[in-house]
C-alpha cells in the first residue's frame, strides 16, 4: 500500500534516490529492502512490490536507466557537434561533468555488475558498449581526416574512459584546481594520446 497522497509516478523518484544512496553506502548484499521502503516514504516493504517483482529487479532498473540516461545526454550534448576534435573535446567534457556530478550513480553502474546474473549483465553490458562505441566512432573519424593518428582505435577508447571515469573517485569541489580546469587539461592529454603518431608493428 502506497503512502496517501501518493502516486506511482511521483513514488519511483522517490525510491530510486532513496535505493542509489543506499547502494552507494552499502552495496546491493547488504542493502535491505525495509530499509529502502522507509528512506523512500513507503509504509512497508511490501509497497516496493509494485514497482519492481524483487531485489535484483530493483538493481538492474536502476543500472539500466542510469546508462540509458547517459546515453540520452551523450547525444544531446555531443551528438550535434561537428568535427572529430571538437566532438572529442566535448566529449571530454560531458564525460567529467556528468560523472564527478552523479559520483554515487557512477560508483554503482561499475561496481554492482557483478551483482547481476549472466542475462541481465549482457543486457547490461551492451547498454555499456553503445557508449564505448560512440566514442570509438570520434576516433575512428579523426584518423579518417587526419586529426589523430592511432592504429587501434579500441585501445584509446578504453584508455580514456578508464582514465576520464576515474575523475569521480578523486576529484572533490574546492581542491587545488576548478572543474574547467581540470577539464581543460583532461582535454589536453586525450589529444596529445590520440595524436601520438603510434604505427602498428611490423
Amino acid at each position: 500500500m502506497r503512502t496517501v497522497g501518493s502516486s506511482r509516478e511521483a513514488t519511483w523518484p522517490a525510491i530510486r534516490q532513496a535505493g542509489i544512496k543506499l547502494l552507494y553506502r552499502h552495496g546491493f548484499e547488504a542493502m535491505n529492502l525495509r530499509e529502502l521502503a522507509s528512506e523512500s516514504g513507503l509504509k512497508g516493504a511490501g509497497s516496493l512490490y509494485n514497482y519492481f517483482g524483487s531485489k535484483e529487479d530493483f538493481l538492474f532498473r536502476i543500472m539500466c536507466e542510469i546508462m540509458e540516461e547517459i546515453l540520452i545526454e551523450l547525444e544531446a550534448n555531443v551528438g550535434p557537434v561537428e568535427g572529430p576534435v571538437e566532438r572529442m573535446l566535448a566529449f571530454v567534457e560531458f564525460h567529467i561533468r556528468w560523472h564527478t556530478g552523479r559520483r554515487e550513480e557512477t560508483f554503482i553502474s561499475h561496481m554492482e555488475m557483478r551483482s547481476l546474473p549472466p542475462d541481465r549483465y549482457r543486457h547490461y553490458v551492451g547498454l555499456r558498449k553503445r557508449y564505448e562505441a560512440f566514442v570509438m566512432k570520434i576516433i575512428v573519424a579523426g584518423c579518417k581526416s587526419g586529426d589523430f593518428s592511432i592504429a587501434d582505435p579500441h585501445v584509446p577508447t578504453q584508455s580514456i574512459l578508464s582514465m576520464l571515469t576515474a575523475i569521480s573517485s578523486w576529484y572533490h569541489v574546492g581542491g587545488r584546481v576548478s572543474l574547467k580546469r581540470l577539464v581543460e587539461m583532461h582535454q589536453q592529454m586525450v589529444l596529445a594520446m590520440l595524436r601520438s603518431g603510434e604505427k602498428v608493428a611490423k
